[in-house]
């Protein structure tokens, strides 16, 4: 294969197996589709889905514009539990426009054994071997990235994070935190609704200095030919 012009190249690979002929994925083989509502709303397009011939990847783009988040709310797929969840790491190749511009991604577990928060800039990509991993834009850049996942079945099956969930039904408010304000809000107002927040989040465990254990940087530059 070569090259009739300057490019990016992502080479996505995971352990092979079968008999798979090589070919050709064309622009627009899978129709785009928009994911969400609201500043939850991204554009998705299939590259290699789980309906399609391959022995272990699945990948897929995302273009997330200005403000709006995305793998939101969280989830997670690190537990071989079928039908209920698949056993998947996944990488985030990230591209910005403007270039200039930068987003934010966190990748934690429910224990918190794992839980880095980053800024993620062009040309980053952030390793998922576990756990949650929700992105955000920032105002004035879109994003785009490039997912690649594989596991020992070639299937996406996600667990959503159980305290988040609520976001998933459609015109039910969230009482224990939901704020409605007729003035502008004091810090007495969010003391009170970080004190309703905090009689629903789980009690994670703590180090010996009162701190969350350490945490293993999760960003990994990339050099693209």
């Amino acid at each position: 294969m070569t090259a009739t012009t300057g490019l990016t190249l992502a080479v996505c690979s995971a352990p092979g197996g079968g008999s798979y002929e090589a070919r050709v994925i064309a622009p627009g083989s899978h129709a785009q589709i928009t994911r969400g509502k609201g500043s939850n709303t991204r554009y998705v397009t299939d590259i290699l889905p789980e309906g399609d011939p391959a022995h272990a990847l699945l990948v897929v783009e995302v273009i997330t514009p200005a403000g709006n988040t995305s793998s939101y709310p969280p989830h997670k797929h690190d537990t071989d539990d079928l039908p209920r969840e698949s056993l998947l790491e996944e990488t985030y190749y990230h591209r910005l426009k403007p270039p200039q511009g930068f987003a934010l991604q966190r990748v934690y577990t429910d224990d918190r054994s794992l839980d880095e928060a980053m800024a993620v800039e062009d040309g980053d990509v952030t390793l998922v071997p576990r756990g949650y991993h929700p992105v955000a834009t920032v105002h004035g850049y879109d994003l785009y990235y490039l997912n690649v996942m594989a596991g020992p079945t070639r299937t996406w099956k996600f667990h959503n994070a159980p305290e988040h969930e609520w976001l998933l039904k459609k015109g039910e408010p969230y009482p224990s935190t939901s704020l409605t304000f007729t003035t502008r809000p004091s810090l007495a107002d969010f003391t009170a609704a970080s004190a309703r927040a905090s009689a629903i989040r789980p009690s994670w465990p703590l180090g010996a200095a009162g701190r969350l254990p350490p945490r293993a940087s999760m960003k990994a530059a990339i050099s693209l030919a």
